[in-house]
């Protein structure tokens, strides 16, 4: 016998590919509250003490314009992503979200403190464009391209 999830159950498991954007949502309302400067939790290339940054970043962002910028896109990568492989959906993005993080923090200029969800969002759109030509969906390929 089976069951069938109604409600919020089915709500959730509708949503739960929505969880990326939910990170960058919850970062930028604990920038709008909290009277703080949370870019001291970015990321600063080869800085260890910053470490925390490669996991935190993500959430943090600019201003209204770069936010929102970064939530629409987000927000449909995730979904393309959720289409294409919704078995590993939740690890391959840990590692995208992971991994960016770290590139950055062993790449990037060491005069900034890095923040947003870009680099994390591109390494979405790279997994779009390389899943669409390597199924020979090429109009997936395209898709990520014109999305970035």
């Amino acid at each position: 016998m089976t069951t069938k999830v109604t409600g919020i159950g089915q709500a959730l498991s509708r949503g739960i590919w929505t969880w990326p954007v939910a990170i960058m949502i919850f970062g930028g309302v604990l920038q709008v509250i909290i009277p703080y400067d949370l870019k001291q939790f970015g990321i600063v290339p080869g800085d260890w003490h910053r470490v925390v940054g490669i996991w935190v970043s993500a959430g943090l962002h600019k201003g209204a314009e770069h936010f929102f910028s970064n939530l629409f896109t987000c927000l449909m990568f995730s979904w393309v992503l959720f289409k294409l492989i919704p078995n590993a959906y939740h690890w391959i993005q840990g590692v995208l979200w992971t991994c960016s993080g770290l590139m950055l923090f062993l790449l990037g200029s060491p005069e900034h403190v890095h923040i947003g969800a870009s680099i994390w969002i591109y390494g979405m759109a790279g997994m779009i464009i390389v899943g669409g030509l390597a199924s020979g969906n090429f109009r997936l390929g395209a898709l990520g391209v014109g999305l970035s």
